[in-house]
């Protein structure tokens, strides 16, 4: 976990290392507040919440749990490559020719290069939790549904949020850009 500061990933640690709490995994519904306004990675985000759910309803089968954990993960490392070449075909595109103010400041809040570095981190706390899960599964079983919700969620609410400002400004900005990003 070369560059990943051990601070960060303590905040991402599981839902019920946390709380201590085991038990039924919270069910993921997409609603439009997970929507980053980016029609590809939208259907990326409700894809990867929808795995987590078939991860949830496995329920102790450790058969299912194996491929099941194995795809999310595939899935995810896919999503994020795909996410981290849109925002650097954002940053190139406009980097010689600031567009507009507006679209300035999106991509400081957005800020880009420490949500590429959360990407990372999230791989990393994904693939620990899926080391753990079946390294050990009667001991992690109870909780994979609720920590994958919750390092879903994590990310999806901390992170993810800021990229809708992003894209709602270039739509309205440089909806040429739009075209070029996906």
């Amino acid at each position: 976990m070369t560059g990943i500061n051990e601070e960060h990933l303590r905040s991402h640690q599981s839902l019920s290392e946390r709380t201590g709490k085991r038990g039924m995994a919270q069910t993921l519904e997409w609603s439009a507040a997970y929507s980053v306004g980016h029609p590809s990675l939208d259907v990326e985000h409700r894809d990867l919440m929808l795995t987590v759910a078939r991860v949830s309803e496995a329920d102790g089968e450790h058969a299912q749990l194996r491929p099941l954990l194995c795809e999310l993960k595939r899935k995810a490392e896919a999503h994020f490559e795909h996410e981290s070449a849109i925002l650097r075909e954002i940053v190139a595109a406009t980097s010689s020719a600031r567009q507009s103010r507006r679209l300035v400041a999106a991509m400081g809040q957005a800020l880009i290069e420490e949500h590429l570095a959360e990407h990372d981190l999230a791989l990393a706390v994904l693939d620990s939790m899926i080391r753990k899960t079946l390294s050990s599964p009667s001991r992690q079983m109870s909780s994979i549904g609720d920590n994958l919700t919750h390092w879903f969620i994590t990310h999806a609410v901390k992170h993810d949020a800021h990229l809708k400002t992003l894209f709602q400004t270039i739509e309205h900005d440089c909806p040429e850009l739009l075209g070029k990003v996906d």
